[in-house]
């Protein structure tokens, strides 16, 4: 392959204008020049209001671009972690951003010693967990706050935002439906939209679940199906605040009988969604217990599958987003992805100034499909953990489904002594807590002779909290921060 001079990405959204916003933003510096073009629909709208991870700064920084610049355009709010709620019924926990650093051996055996309320384990982990439980946020450390903060926000406005940011740089944008996908000895050479075509060297496949691209290259079986996931549809709808004091730090997620429910705090309303299975329920079932949980209101329905192509980059086409694989929301692995998706695909263009040899695509396979895989290991931690039985939907979900267990996924549940390694994926870490599950029994844990010795005082330890608690009551609620310092 010579050296890239022109890219196209097929299709807009977040991962289509995301992608274009850090190529256009690295070109800038880089030692070679090409030319971008967006080809987009604008009838083709997104899911609206989104959650992150804390990657989502990556992009951000690599961009230079501040809270107060983008959050206000896109009705952003910040996000310090997740609140889960009935995943074990009665019970709640949080998980939320920041490295965790005690020694996990301790919660683990203080928790069963000392009859520990399990949504007290992320205040071990992480101190800044209070900020969910008190809905304060707290940015004494501003260095921090960026690093263990991610957002939500409305995603097509976001995409809109991105764009501007691309055209700004040079990014040619045309809102065209592609109509024909021309090709040549295993590589694309064309788009038709209208009377037109586009040629390029390189093809970047931005379109969704259709993957109207690397679709096109791949057979059927070279699609990696992530049946352990169950949930295939989302019920979604908006709803108005009635006191933006409702506005919240962290996204809920609600476990339902049939699935589990998102209530996303925006800045101008809540988005909310049922995800679901209609395999154990009819659909009135499933829409009932929707407006059960939000009140009546107009909804839409997504459909959508969990899984992966084997090959996200094929010859010229490379596939980021939907367009390569998804998991469903839960965690919101989406965004999140696709931005690996997308600075992988940066290094390659940079490593060598533009030229991209097969050794390049082979990396970015292997890298995206390990990611993409360790996601839904994580997903699935959420439901296995669960000890919910009190439908079919939870009966099916906890007894008879085969999961793929990863490294950290089996040190957690047959690792007694909890080896470094697990911090992996540091966060499965404090589902386990949430979820009551310990790598060694209670009886064990309990017994006298059992020669498990641990440094912890639980008086101290509820005098902690109870300090933690005190100081944050002087700072502001979520929405008076927002208030003053990004929509001031």
């Amino acid at each position: 392959m010579t050296v890239l001079k022109k890219i196209c990405i097929l299709g807009g959204g977040t991962s289509g204008f995301a992608t274009a916003a850090i190529l256009s933003k690295y070109k800038e510096f880089a030692k070679h020049s090409f030319d971008i073009t967006v080809i987009h629909n604008e009838k083709i709208g997104s899911i609206g209001g989104e959650s992150t991870q804390v990657n989502i700064n990556q992009l951000f920084a690599f961009l230079d671009v501040k809270d107060k610049e983008w959050m206000p355009k896109c009705n952003a709010t910040y996000k310090i972690g997740t609140r889960f709620q009935d995943w074990d019924l009665g019970k709640y926990f949080f998980n939320t951003f920041g490295s965790l650093e005690p020694d996990p051996r301790v919660w683990f055996v203080a928790k069963d010693r000392y009859d520990l309320p399990v949504e007290k384990a992320a205040y071990y982990f992480l101190p800044s967990t209070v900020q969910g439980f008190t809905n304060k946020l707290i940015d004494e450390d501003k260095e921090t706050f960026n690093q263990n903060t991610a957002y939500h926000f409305d995603s097509n406005l976001l995409g809109k935002y991105l764009k501007e940011y691309s055209e700004q740089r040079g990014v040619q944008c045309i809102n065209a439906e592609v109509t024909n996908v021309l090709k040549d000895n295993g590589y694309i050479r064309s788009l038709v939209y209208g009377e037109q075509t586009i040629e390029a060297d390189l093809f970047v496949d931005c379109s969704g679940f259709n993957s109207l691209l690397i679709n096109s290259f791949l057979p059927y079986e070279d699609w990696i199906s992530y049946d352990s996931l169950l949930n295939n549809k989302v019920h979604r709808a908006t709803i108005p605040y009635k006191d933006k004091e409702e506005i919240t730090n962290y996204t809920n997620g609600v476990a339902l009988k049939n699935g589990w429910c998102w209530d996303i705090p925006l800045w101008d309303q809540r988005s909310v969604g049922y995800v679901h299975t209609n395999k154990f329920a009819t659909q009135e079932e499933i829409v009932d217990e929707f407006f059960n949980h939000v009140g009546y209101v107009d909804y839409e329905t997504i459909e959508f599958k969990s899984g992966r192509f084997n090959r996200g980059w094929i010859n010229n086409v490379v596939s980021v987003g939907l367009s390569y694989g998804f998991i469903e929301p839960l965690e919101a692995t989406g965004i999140a992805s696709t931005l690996i998706n997308a600075f992988a695909l940066l290094e390659c263009i940079s490593r060598r100034d533009g030229f991209i040899a097969q050794i390049d695509r082979d990396l970015f396979n292997q890298k995206v499909g390990e990611t993409l895989d360790l996601h839904r290991d994580f997903v699935e931690l959420h439901y296995f953990l669960s000890s919910r039985s009190d439908s079919e939907y939870w009966r099916h979900i906890t007894n008879s489904v085969t999961y793929n267990s990863k490294k950290f996924l089996r040190q957690i549940l047959d690792d007694r002594n909890f080896s470094t390694d697990i911090t992996e994926v540091p966060s499965s870490l404090l589902i386990c807590a949430g979820m009551n599950y310990s790598p060694l029994s209670k009886d064990v844990i309990l017994h006298p002779d059992s020669g498990i010795t641990i440094d912890f005082d639980p008086d101290k330890f509820n005098k902690y909290i109870e300090d933690l608690e005190n100081n944050a009551k002087d700072f502001p609620s979520s929405y008076k921060y927002l208030l003053d310092n990004v929509y001031s």
